[in-house]
């Protein structure tokens, strides 16, 4: 059986356009794998698919979406979401964004005697008011520095 997760160190290749959308939004993936306009219900606080009408080519005819933040100076949308299922033909799907999130400075080394892991403090932030922050790590003290912007 074929595992469907890339392996670490496997690049993954997005194709497609980013379409900027808002929680309770719904669009329709079209024929051509644009995104349109959509008559199915919202949901309140969900990003949602109404129908995905696009034949990917594949063996199962599916896309995998991919949810990003889209960087408010640049324009630019950095991946933070990629949804491991399929979704196929016909099908509709729904996501809703956490407002709170969690990261870490994490690292490790595999050699030929050892395997090694280490983690730093978890930092946390709600982005429910705040739409951007940005974090830096002390190494030397293990504190993490939070900054609205």
């Amino acid at each position: 059986m074929q595992d469907d997760y890339p392996s670490p160190g496997d690049p993954i290749v997005l194709a497609g356009p980013w379409q900027e959308c808002n929680a309770g939004q719904v669009l329709d993936l079209d024929k051509q794998g644009n995104w349109a306009g959509s008559k199915a219900t919202s949901e309140p606080g969900f990003i949602c698919v109404g129908t995905n009408n696009f034949s990917s080519g594949t063996e199962t005819n599916g896309v995998h979406i991919v949810i990003g933040a889209q960087h408010r100076a640049t324009g630019d949308f950095t991946p933070v979401f990629y949804d491991e299922d399929e979704l196929g033909f016909g099908m509709s799907a729904s996501y809703r964004p956490l407002e709170k999130v969690q990261w870490w400075f994490e690292h490790g080394n595999r050699a030929g005697t050892a395997i090694t892991k280490n983690r730093g403090q978890v930092a946390a932030a709600d982005f429910e008011k705040a739409r951007s922050k940005s974090s830096t790590y002390d190494y030397a003290h293990g504190k993490w520095t939070i900054t609205e912007s």
